[in-house]
């Protein structure tokens, strides 16, 4: 009798320790969505997006900011233009997180995406924001990344900077002209 006391006991321990398990991963489930909610309600809002390409007039060159309403998604980001009241307008585009292989944060608010051969430029509406966006950007692609590994998908992780493309301080600003206020330097692209 003490042997299948013995075995009842260890069965319920056993089933109070699955029980325990279960709920535990169900609160990590529950995290996890809660703090995906929060990232996707952080990262939306009106930026500004650095038209392509910048006219240039002699030495000069003319770059155009155009207002857009962004939004993420766990899969990807989203702009779209905005009328006068915010209001968004027209088909959104999207970036997809898969795709994005940099993220940079510049000085004025502005940051960079690059996905596959194309730079993506936005500003927002200040630095904290700015900061905001560029680490829920991260967490988002990260995240992105986790999930295709765990399918078997696996993409490579976003390098941090682009240093390579930029220096900080050198990006382009709303004024009209380079951000040195010296004539840009022509380049080939």
């Amino acid at each position: 009798m003490a042997a299948s006391d013995a075995a009842a006991s260890a069965t319920g321990a056993s089933a109070l320790q699955s029980a325990q398990l279960s709920w535990l991963r169900e609160s990590e489930q529950e995290a996890q969505h809660d703090d995906l909610s929060q990232l996707l309600s952080e990262t939306k809002g009106v930026v500004e997006k650095l038209a392509d390409p910048a006219v240039k007039l002699g030495s000069w060159q003319v770059v155009l900011w155009q207002p857009r309403m962004i939004f993420a998604d766990a899969d990807g980001l989203s702009y779209q233009k905005i009328d006068p009241n915010e209001a968004p307008i027209g088909k959104a585009k999207r970036i997809e997180f898969a795709s994005i292989t940099e993220i940079e944060e510049l000085d004025c608010a502005e940051f960079v995406l690059l996905s596959g051969r194309r730079e993506y430029t936005f500003k927002a509406p200040s630095e904290d924001a700015c900061t905001v966006l560029v680490h829920n950007l991260r967490q988002l692609c990260e995240r992105q990344r986790a999930a295709a590994a765990a399918a078997g998908d696996a993409a490579p992780a976003p390098r941090r900077g682009l240093s390579k493309l930029f220096s900080r301080g050198s990006h382009t600003r709303s004024s009209g002209h380079h951000a040195s206020g010296a004539p840009a330097e022509s380049s080939a692209s």
